[in-house]
């Protein structure tokens, strides 16, 4: 053997709804939206949901201020829309702490 690390690569792992939307901070009702809508790639295994890490991050590239390009929390100063949250989840990702 190689020794080389089995086991998925980074982009094909899937999240859940409820890790999306704690990554974004909005509400988890708001993913499913995106999904019906076509907006966002989604995998359904029976009655449950998952996305794809490399559609979520192509997702939020492609969406920096939200679907529709518009805010998805107005009330809330955020400079950058999603594109902030995805520099916050890829530091997440990397295992790095987020500083509140």
């Amino acid at each position: 053997m190689n020794g080389a690390a089995k086991g998925p690569k980074t982009a094909d792992l899937l999240l859940t709804v409820a890790e999306i939307a704690a990554t974004l901070r909005i509400n988890q009702e708001t993913i499913p939206n995106w999904i019906d809508a076509g907006t966002l790639p989604a995998i359904r295994i029976g009655r449950r949901v998952r996305i794809r890490r490399a559609d979520f991050n192509a997702f939020v590239s492609a969406h920096p201020a939200g679907p529709g390009g518009r805010c998805h929390h107005p009330g809330r100063i955020h400079g950058g829309g999603l594109l902030e949250e995805r520099r916050a989840y890829a530091g997440v990702a990397r295992g790095l702490t987020r500083a509140a």
